[in-house]
């Protein structure tokens, strides 16, 4: 379940803002290309969906592999939105394979599981993790944070 409240997307502080759909607003510089990758179609398609509305680039991908070739001929993105369960293997084995092809991406993992190991496990790793059912607004800012995080 993806929700999308009206809200604000995050901003910098003095950089123009431009409408980017009902309530939202996003600031020019923070245009961002996303590859989304998740093996459920229909949550692939609301994610992508919201990045759209934002004015942002998103490309989604059923699986890892799909994400690596797309990235292995030359499809640029800022960050990577990616499902911790998907079918052949987990995301952040996906995360790893991607960022041996564009090291220092940026990448925020998606989960809808519990399990205090498993998230003990997730938050290890460094990478941005957001709990199903994903609120729309946190999950602009935490790209947002991601990206400048990893560009400077």
């Amino acid at each position: 379940e993806l929700r999308l409240p009206q809200a604000a997307a995050p901003t910098l502080e003095g950089a123009p803002r431009v409408p980017a759909g009902p309530g939202v607003e996003v600031d020019r510089g923070d245009t961002l290309s996303v590859l989304v990758i998740d093996d459920e179609p229909e949550v692939l398609a609301a994610l992508c969906t919201y990045l759209h509305q934002l004015g942002w680039a998103a490309l989604g991908a059923a699986s890892g592999a799909e994400a690596a070739r797309l990235l292995a001929n030359g499809r640029a993105v800022d960050a990577l939105v990616v499902d911790y369960r998907l079918r052949e293997e987990n995301g952040i084995e996906v995360i790893d394979r991607l960022r041996a092809l564009r090291p220092g991406l940026a990448a925020i993992v998606v989960t809808g599981d519990t399990a205090p190991q498993r998230l003990s496990e997730l938050l290890s790793t460094g990478t941005t993790v957001l709990h199903k059912p994903i609120d729309a607004a946190e999950l602009a800012r935490a790209l947002v944070q991601a990206v400048h995080a990893h560009r400077s």
